[in-house]
């Protein structure tokens, strides 16, 4: 009578098992590791997009009010009294569409009347940037030029004259001679200026710089109340 071997029980797991599970493994960590990153992402692109936003809307919310708030340096008459908003003054001194100088007491702490020029600037091939200048010299008719000038930098990665855009930053409503309204994107004559009746202000931004464009799009027209219109 032959007796029957009893087989043998296994132990641990065997090098197939072994790779299965390292395979399986391997799968779902790089299936953890890329929604991870995907998320980073994710998140990263709307902390920077919310920022750009806030920026943007700041930007064109400070233009908005130092614009409204545009005035005549004041002249004097023979007594040497100061008269303000006189026939031949006007706020703005320089207009075009990608820069803007004007007068205005806004934000001043002693109520002067300074320069304040907002000028866009091509700095990259891509995007460019709205510097603000604010004269300290009350003679300086543009800021820009007043060597103690306060320089800002108001808004970045605006693409108004890049990536295909020939948007204007500001557009111009005035009476012409005729009594008719027009809409322009440069004013060349004092009498023009002295006419303005509303500036558009208009701010393209890109929010994802250095991937696809994603554009935000702000448009606001300001008219300044303290101008003088003949």
């Amino acid at each position: 009578m032959t007796r029957l071997k009893k087989p043998r029980r296994q132990k641990g797991i065997t090098l197939v098992e072994l790779l299965t599970s390292m395979v399986i493994l391997g799968i779902v960590s790089t299936m953890i590791i890329t929604v991870w990153f995907a998320l980073q992402n994710s998140y990263a692109f709307s902390i920077n997009s919310d920022n750009s936003r806030s920026i943007a809307r700041d930007a064109i919310a400070r233009m908005q009010r130092e614009i409204r708030d545009a005035a005549c340096q004041p002249d004097t008459d023979s007594n040497g009294n100061a008269t303000y908003y006189p026939f031949s003054a006007v706020a703005v001194n320089y207009a075009a569409g990608n820069r803007l100088d004007f007068t205005t007491p806004f934000n001043d702490p002693t109520a002067r009347i300074l320069d304040v020029s907002y000028q866009y600037v091509q700095t990259s091939s891509s995007s460019g940037t709205v510097y603000r200048y604010r004269a300290t010299d009350p003679n300086a008719t543009i800021a820009a030029n007043d060597t103690n000038a306060m320089k800002m930098i108001l808004a970045t990665n605006v693409v108004n004259y890049s990536q295909g855009n020939n948007v204007p930053l500001f557009t111009y409503s005035y009476i012409d001679t005729s009594g008719n309204v027009q809409a322009t994107t440069s004013l060349s004559t004092v009498s023009q200026m002295q006419q303005i009746l509303s500036i558009q202000i208009h701010l393209l931004i890109d929010t994802n710089p250095g991937h696809a464009p994603t554009y935000m799009d702000l448009i606001t027209t300001v008219q300044p109340r303290n101008m003088r219109q003949n």
